[in-house]
């Protein structure tokens, strides 16, 4: 996958909640957020703070890791999804989950996406997380249509 903007970046626990801070501040209805890496790279942790930032800082944000997807609303009135897709084997057991509607009215993350890659809006932002030599710190990649210098100019 090869978009014209990306941005990769090393950043500690502290600077991956700031990044999904900024990131959030940022986002519209009908952004989605794929986010792909190793189980404890950081997706959880980015979601967690990005959904904060647009519910508020009391929002109790779990992961779905169950039940597949939990929905907030935002101060401003939009609807986030936060999906989780580690358990979905098969594609077609997305239509349950209200994908559709989450992709057009609503700010979209999901973890673990790869099994639907395919089906994804062409302005899907893409971010990776890997683990950094040094456990403390990960590696996060974004990729999309979006100027990342510009809006994560901290990272």
């Amino acid at each position: 996958m090869t978009h014209k903007n990306s941005f990769s970046s090393i950043v500690s626990q502290a600077d991956l909640e700031r990044c999904a801070w900024r990131l959030a501040q940022h986002a519209q209805a009908g952004d989605v957020f794929a986010l792909s890496g190793e189980v404890g790279a950081g997706k959880t942790t980015f979601s967690q703070a990005f959904i904060r930032a647009l519910c508020g800082e009391a929002t109790i944000v779990t992961s779905p890791t169950f039940t597949l997807v939990h929905t907030y609303m935002s101060l401003n009135g939009n609807s986030v999804w936060h999906y989780d897709l580690y358990r979905i084997e098969h594609p077609q057991h997305i239509v349950e989950l209200a994908l559709e509607d989450a992709l057009c009215d609503g700010i979209t993350l999901i973890e673990w996406p790869e099994i639907i890659l395919d089906t994804l809006p062409a302005h899907t932002v893409h971010i990776t997380f890997a683990f950094d030599e040094n456990s403390e710190y990960r590696t996060i990649r974004f990729d999309g249509d979006k100027p990342w210098t510009t809006i994560l100019p901290h990272l």
